[in-house]
């Protein structure tokens, strides 16, 4: 145990990051090439309704994903709180009882979105076009909705578990059964949408059986048990990772937003351009998610052994590899709009150069998407769930939809993405006033 914590708590800082970081950011990569890959294959294969489709029903993943994401970081910042106190007992009780509330949960929601599928889908904005699509799509993707977070969930709690190559191996597996089911279910067998749903719960569904049998297995640290902690404990600790959940829930919702303001002025061409956009920043999104959400962990852990400089330098660290990543994706869009408008819609130029339009707009906001997440992972590590819950909804719900509202207005209609940017900018400086105000109430050794 004690050279298990010495790889969190006694490693050089940067040594101990790029560690964790580089194999789940990479990890993260190959998972969002398996949503770039289904989007590929649909839009080559089966066509531009069936991209948007998937793009309406999206929202829904969001909410399954975003309660995976809440339950499952809460709970390992938690975990990661008690091994840096040498308490594996109390740290196995909260991953227990964690996993357990995910699979209940995704039980209900999925429940509940069979019962009320017309319903769902009319309020996602899904027209006659979309709608058989849209309903295959979410039909398949619910009956793999336990499957979703809780192989996620279980990645996360394999950090704690000082398993970090594990972690990655394990959404590495996913990203790659995902692939070949997407090339074997839509180019070979010709099954649509339905293929791709089904390529990406079977993907998952590999994930969920690995971690499984190291967590059955004595090479883990952590137990599935559910005695050493209290439900008023797991509680808490999901509400220090619902700046997360409202990350995906948020970002569903905006989707949404935009999904109708496409509809409205371009029609499903309009959404099929989005979708370009959508899925080709995801990319370089997912790569910035990874480096954040190593933080959460290494502070929890660090700063519960009392190691304050540390955990701060863990934040200088992450923010100055987060910004690099930011100048490279902008270079990407600015050098490259058409090429990805193509890697998508081969044969539809006037889709391609709608989406081009928005690349243009949109790409200033990577200077600081990635900053934002940083912090607020970082504020998350340090329990401050207030805080980071202000910089998500400033980030992903409040600023996006209040911007893009007025720009829908006010601009042009394919000038609207600028609300993305100003949206990230205002929170950058949210989150900067966090930290200036953190140290200045318990001093920069504690903040």
């Amino acid at each position: 145990m004690s050279q298990n914590r010495a790889s969190m708590l006694d490693r050089p800082v940067a040594q101990t990051f790029f560690r964790y970081g580089l194999p789940w950011s990479a990890a993260f990569l190959l998972l969002s090439s398996a949503g770039l890959v289904d989007t590929i294959f649909i839009g080559r294969y089966v066509g531009a309704q069936a991209l948007a489709a998937v793009n309406i029903v999206s929202p829904v993943f969001s909410i399954f994903f975003g309660m995976g994401v809440m339950l499952s970081v809460g709970g390992t910042v938690r975990s990661a709180h008690h091994v840096g106190r040498g308490d594996l007992r109390a740290a196995s009780a909260v991953f227990g009882r964690t996993m357990l509330l995910i699979l209940l949960a995704g039980l209900v929601l999925a429940l509940l979105s069979l019962l009320f599928r017309p319903l769902l889908l009319t309020l996602l904005g899904a027209d006659d076009d979309v709608m058989r699509p849209a309903h295959q799509y979410l039909t398949t993707i619910l009956l793999f909705s336990p499957v979703l977070p809780a192989s996620y969930a279980l990645s996360q709690f394999a950090r704690v578990d000082q398993h970090p190559t594990l972690a990655s191996l394990g959404l590495i597996l996913s990203a790659a059964v995902n692939i070949f089911l997407d090339y074997l279910f839509i180019a070979r067998f010709g099954w649509g949408v339905q293929g791709a749903a089904l390529a990406t719960g079977l993907g998952f569904s590999c994930t969920l059986l690995l971690f499984l049998i190291h967590f059955l297995s004595r090479r883990a640290l952590l137990r599935l048990t559910l005695k050493g902690c209290g439900w008023r404990e797991i509680l808490r600790a999901s509400l220090n990772g619902s700046a997360e959940s409202i990350n995906e829930i948020s970002v569903g919702s905006i989707i949404l937003l935009i999904n109708h303001l496409m509809m409205a002025r371009f029609g499903s061409s309009g959404v099929a351009a989005f979708t370009v956009v959508s899925y080709g920043s995801w990319f370089g999104l997912t790569l910035a998610y990874g480096l954040s959400d190593t933080l959460s962990p290494l502070v929890s852990a660090n700063h519960a052994a009392g190691l304050r400089q540390r955990t701060h330098r863990f934040l200088h660290v992450a923010l100055l590899s987060l910004l690099a990543l930011g100048v490279v994706m902008f270079l990407v869009f600015s050098l490259y709009p058409q090429e990805l408008a193509r890697l998508f819609l081969p044969d539809n130029a006037a889709v391609g150069s709608l989406a081009c339009d928005f690349i243009a707009d949109f790409r200033w906001s990577f200077f600081f998407s990635g900053l934002n997440m940083g912090i607020a992972c970082y504020l998350t590590g340090l329990n401050r769930s207030l805080q980071a819950v202000g910089m998500a909804l400033s980030r992903s719900l409040v600023f996006p939809a209040l911007f893009l509202s007025l720009f829908a207005l006010w601009l042009e209609d394919e000038h609207i993405f600028w609300a993305i940017p100003l949206a990230e900018a205002l929170t950058l400086l949210l989150g900067i006033g966090l930290l200036v105000h953190g140290r200045r109430r318990t001093g920069w050794e504690t903040c």
